[in-house]
């Protein structure tokens, strides 16, 4: 009889335990959520933020982030960069027009110096010796 008591007892003990086991896990798995989502909330937890992509060059082109909704692609041109280029490249081609010039005049009239000094002309009169 004293067995079966002892038996009965370790029986009840076995049964009731693991239940009690069970109810402490889920405490202490909701204490540990509880305490995940309170780190969470602080600022400067490492929460992953969306961060822009860096614009992306495609030739005079810039690709960058849209910014309304319904928008795929915003490319960006910059314009007032083309303007300045182009201003400068016919400011460069002015210049180089106008030396070409220049030096072709410059060598017509060294041209017709050189001539004239090998043909003497007469109104200087006779030459001296």
């Amino acid at each position: 009889m004293k067995f079966a008591a002892t038996a009965l007892g370790v029986l009840m003990a076995g049964l009731g335990l693991p239940s009690l086991l069970l109810a402490q896990e889920r405490d202490r798995s909701v204490e540990r959520v509880r305490a995940g989502l309170q780190r969470q909330s602080q600022p400067g937890s490492s929460v992953l933020t969306w961060t822009e992509p860096p614009p992306k060059k495609l030739g005079i082109f810039t690709l960058v982030s849209p910014r309304e909704p319904g928008e795929m692609v915003r490319l960006r041109l910059p314009i007032g960069e083309l303007v300045a280029k182009a201003a400068q490249g016919v400011s460069a081609a002015n210049q180089r027009r106008r030396e070409t010039s220049a030096r072709h005049d410059v060598q017509k009239a060294l041209t017709a110096f050189i001539a004239q000094q090998k043909t003497p002309s007469l109104s200087n009169g006779p030459i001296k010796e």
